[in-house]
């Protein structure tokens, strides 16, 4: 199936919201679909590394500190949807 949607999640330190943001996006996702988390803060804590994986989004880690625009941009270069959002 290709992917026709890529949804971008760029985040910095805000792990509660981001496990809502996550389960939010999950409910109203078409099947032809994928998330992307870019983590531009400090590492994840264990439980939500487990939800990005049960989930099925893939988490990307940048150098840390970058900001939203070069998180958002490296979200888009692992993006494989026609469209992007963010």
């Amino acid at each position: 199936m290709r992917i026709k949607y890529s949804v971008i999640i760029p985040t910095y330190n805000r792990e509660p919201l981001l496990a809502e943001a996550l389960q939010s996006v999950q409910a109203a996702l078409p099947d032809c679909s994928e998330v992307i988390v870019v983590n531009d803060g400090t590492e994840f804590e264990r439980p939500t590394c487990d939800l990005i994986e049960t989930l099925g989004a893939v988490a990307v880690k940048t150098k840390g500190g970058l900001g939203a625009g070069a998180a958002r941009n490296i979200g888009a270069d692992c993006a494989r949807g026609q469209w992007l959002c963010f």
